[in-house]
């Protein structure tokens, strides 16, 4: 699996820094940059999936940096540069882009659960 894979999110007052409570200013918060990471790679990640009714993919690891502010009401691109399955695991590489300029880089893994067995977990 080494296509790319793009996805785009547009910066809300919501996502800022100030209102997720991260920081005091009115920029895109890191939070978002990386809720913005995590659902681009969970959807490549289901699209590698059998059976999306029986399995999903969980985060279990994530290494990120955030590099330039952007403003709210920009627009986020997420590019997964890379993205490599190892049984259960899914490794992925990713960027953020604020137009032409990076502006984040994250590796970031997710594994491979069954949806019964993970929620009955929850229920002990």
């Amino acid at each position: 699996m080494k296509a790319k894979f793009f996805k785009k999110y547009s910066v809300k007052n919501e996502h800022s820094a100030a209102k997720i409570g991260s920081g005091a200013l009115e920029v895109l918060s890191t939070p978002s940059m990386i809720a913005y990471m995590e659902n681009a790679a969970y959807e490549l990640c289901q699209k590698n999936i059998e059976d999306t009714t029986l399995e999903t993919t969980v985060g279990i690891f994530l290494e990120v940096k955030h590099l330039k502010a952007s403003s709210t009401m920009s627009e986020i691109e997420i590019i997964i540069t890379k993205c490599k399955r190892e049984g259960r695991v899914f490794t992925l590489d990713m960027e953020a882009y604020d137009k032409e300029q990076l502006i984040g880089q994250a590796t970031h893994q997710r594994i491979v659960v069954n949806i019964e067995r993970f929620m009955a977990k929850l229920k002990k």
